[in-house]
């Protein structure tokens, strides 16, 4: 799957497809993925103890 997500990603295709949306580019894999979703687990649970819900 990260394989063909990769790919996907590569296309000329899917560049359009975000300009055309508006979507942010937030494609990660390997260890930029990981990074990036220890920092989203991070602030969530920073958002969870404020509201007192964890």
């Amino acid at each position: 799957m990260i394989d063909l997500a990769t790919k996907i990603y590569a296309t000329k295709g899917w560049a359009e497809t975000l300009e055309k949306r508006k979507w942010i580019d937030a494609f990660a894999s390997g260890t930029a993925f990981d990074a990036q979703l220890k920092k989203y687990i991070s602030e969530t649970e920073t958002v969870l103890k404020e509201l007192g819900l964890a």
